[in-house]
Formats: structure tokens, C-alpha cells, sequence
């Protein structure tokens, strides 16, 4: 699955948009519509823009390889919270809500609240065919569809709020989900959502966008519809990234010809030239790595080792030490007490070396302690301390050290 994940991920790139359209009793009222994209591991908004219909939407010139993930909320689209004791279908979940409703025309689905509370979004299907012809004239593809205000869900856990105001009403949540709606006066404000501030407004369709990186699965409207253009954006995006694949395999394909005849002679003297160098070189580090082992069993083995342990310890250390690191200090047999009162004897932890400094990622770190658990004098390599320094460029890092 990861492989398979991994695969729809590059079809369907990096890059979605959100839309949230609000409808009145005149039609559309407002169109907001977010372009996300994800960069190192972070979705980030790279273009927003309010608009008053779709019309005025389409022509802001929005690419037909972008996935559209879009919901609708306001007039005739019906969300209501339905208790029950077990687990019901959301056809039952309907007839609950609206028993004299046919089942057929309307486009729905549930939204989990707990076990015992479910939402169920719903809506004329006539509405929402209305949307979906509209885009396809534009040759959009709508990859999911969601109602209401559930969509809210999707990135309560990375707003860090309870409450927020959304058009007329206050949304609570509790428990990282949507719980109630409450009618309010109180002006729209601004959500945080990673590092910068947004106004609630465009929550609906940041949070839209978002599902194209959270993967959630079936979720949303299921219509024949949107499964269609499903398979139709994946196809076009298969056909594209097949195509370049094609040309830019025989165009390098030519290019390498074209090299391999005009300089194959010069190209091989020189791998040649270059071969017989490197064997000299490699001749001379064998030679220095031989001369290198033999001197260390012999310090290991003779008396000379007990009376120059701290000298050859801070060597081992330092010859050791990758470019991305920096000492601040280098501590051997350290006393057991920092400070020390006048008269007092001083105690030493044997056999202990205490190291601390700077690294500019933890990954350099833990690349010089794999090298240091492969010396035969180590016997135990502790991480006593890690802190990322505020300008996020280094960290400070303090090792405790056991030898043999």
C-alpha cells in the first residue's frame, strides 16, 4: 500500500486546490478558492482568491492538472448531528433525518461525532449536477466533493482551537471533531495555521485542499460523477508524465550516441589515466590503514597506553569528529561536583569522557556516535542532553562517554 500511495502520489502531484462555494437563494454568493502546495513536509497556501461566481473563478486561468477538491455549503445543502444506539448505514441515517425524503435523490454522507452522534450532510442532487456541469464545461476535474461544514475536520488538530467563527455562526469542536454550530453576531476572525494567520473565512477551502494530502480514503459525495473524473485526471496525468517519459528517453537516448561516437577514444584514455591513479591512491591508504591498525594494538597492548589514555581518547575523538560539528568542551575523567569548595577532595568519575557542543542537524550526531561505537575503547555512548537553539541552524548536544 505504501508503494501504491507512493505511486498516486507523483500521478497526482504535489500541488491542489480547495474550493468553497456559498450558496444563497439567488445562487452562488461567494467562491472562495485556495491553491496549496506541500514543501518539505508542510502544506503551505501559494494563491487564494474570493470571487462572486465560477464564471469569475474559471477565468483566472487554473490548470487542468491541478485536482479540485471542492465544497459546497448554504442554501440547500442540510447538515443535521443524529443520535442512535449502534452502528447504522447512512441510508438509515437519513430516514432518521428526513423520513419523508427519497433516498435517490439526494447526494449524502455521515461524518462521525462519536459512537452514539453522527452528521449526516445532504442535498438535491439537481444542485449539486448543476455545479458538476458547469465545471466539466470548464474541463475541471473535481476529485471529491464535500458538504457543509464538516470539512472543518480535516485540520482541527493543526489549527489548535475549539471554536471558530465561520460566516454567521460559532463551530465548536470537542475531541478534535465538529460538535454544534451556534448563531452569532461576531465578527470573523483570524485562525492561526502553521506559521501564519489566516482569516476563518478561507478555513472551508484551505481544508478542502488539504484532503489532497491526508489521503482520508472514501470520504465526501460518492456520485458517478466524481468517479469518473477520477479516473479520467489520473489517465490524463498517466498519459502526460508517459509522453515526457518517452521523449526524454529518446532524446537522451540520441544525445548518448551522439557523445559515445564523437569521444569515445579520448574518454576511454582518460578513465584509464584516472583508474591507474586511483589504484596508487587506493595502494597508499591500505598501506596507511595497515600502519594505522598496527600502531593502535600497539598502544592498546603495551604499558605506553596507560600513561597516555587522555592523549589517545581526545585523538580518537577528534580524528573522529565530522565537519558538522563543534566542540565547546571536551571533558576527560571529569570531576563528579562542578563546584568545588575550598578544602574539599576532588573526585573523579574514572573512566568517563563528557563531550559538548554545537551540531547542525541530529543526523550528523548520530552518524559520529555509529562511528564511535566501532572503537574497541568505547564501552557505552549516552545522549545526556539535545536542544534546538532558536535560529533552527544548530544544536546544542552534550555525550557521555564510558570507556573501557
Amino acid at each position: 500500500m505504501m508503494l501504491k500511495d507512493k505511486l498516486l502520489s507523483l500521478i497526482e502531484g504535489q500541488r491542489s486546490y480547495g474550493i468553497d462555494l456559498r450558496l444563497t437563494e439567488d445562487g452562488i454568493a461567494e467562491v472562495f478558492f485556495v491553491e496549496s502546495s506541500l514543501r518539505k513536509d508542510e502544506v503551505i497556501i501559494t494563491r487564494k482568491l474570493k470571487s462572486k461566481n465560477l464564471e469569475e473563478l474559471f477565468s483566472s486561468k487554473l490548470e487542468e492538472t491541478v485536482p479540485i477538491f471542492l465544497n459546497i455549503r448554504g442554501r440547500g445543502i442540510l447538515s443535521k448531528k443524529v443520535s442512535h444506539q449502534e452502528e447504522v448505514s447512512d441510508l438509515n441515517l437519513i430516514k432518521m433525518a428526513l423520513p419523508n425524503v427519497k433516498a435517490n435523490e439526494l447526494y449524502f454522507y455521515s461524518e462521525k461525532i462519536s459512537k452514539e452522534h453522527t452528521w449526516i450532510q445532504f442535498v438535491r442532487k439537481s444542485i449539486v449536477d448543476e455545479v458538476f456541469r458547469k465545471f466539466g464545461n470548464a474541463k475541471l476535474n473535481i476529485l471529491s466533493l464535500t458538504l457543509g461544514i464538516t470539512e472543518l475536520n480535516n485540520i482541527v488538530d493543526y489549527i489548535g482551537v475549539q471554536r471558530v467563527v465561520v460566516d454567521s455562526d460559532i463551530v465548536e469542536f470537542t475531541g478534535g471533531r465538529l460538535s454544534g454550530t451556534i448563531e452569532t453576531s461576531e465578527p470573523v476572525g483570524d485562525v492561526k495555521l502553521g506559521e501564519d494567520l489566516i482569516s476563518s473565512q478561507w478555513l472551508m477551502s484551505y481544508s478542502a485542499a488539504f484532503n489532497h494530502f491526508v489521503k482520508r480514503g472514501v470520504y465526501g459525495v460518492q456520485s458517478e460523477y466524481t468517479n469518473i473524473e477520477k479516473i479520467e485526471f489520473i489517465n490524463r496525468k498517466l498519459f502526460g508524465i508517459g509522453l515526457k517519459i518517452v521523449l526524454t528517453f529518446f532524446l537522451a537516448t540520441l544525445l548518448l550516441n551522439f557523445f559515445l561516437f564523437q569521444n569515445f577514444t579520448s574518454t576511454y584514455d582518460n578513465y584509464y589515466e584516472q583508474l591507474q591513479l586511483n589504484r596508487s591512491y587506493l595502494d597508499r591508504l591500505n598501506q596507511l590503514q595497515e600502519e594505522k591498525e598496527n600502531k593502535d594494538k600497539f598502544f592498546l597492548k603495551t604499558d605506553l597506553v596507560s600513561a597516555s589514555n587522555s592523549v589517545y581518547y581526545a585523538d580518537r575523538l577528534a580524528s573522529s569528529k565530522p565537519n558538522g560539528i563543534t566542540w565547546d568542551e571536551l571533558n576527560i575523567n571529569p570531576s563528579i561536583k562542578r563546584k568545588i569548595q575550598k578544602g574539599e577532595d576532588i573526585e573523579f568519575k574514572i573512566k568517563t569522557i563528557n563531550v559538548s557542543g554545537q551540531v547542525e542537524s541530529s543526523v550528523v550526531l548520530n552518524q559520529w556516535i555509529e562511528i564511535l561505537k566501532n572503537e574497541s575503547w568505547i564501552k557505552n555512548i549516552n545522549i545526556k542532553g539535545f536542544q534546538i537553539q532558536e535560529n533552527n541552524q544548530t544544536s546544542k548536544f552534550n555525550l557521555q562517554i564510558d570507556v573501557l
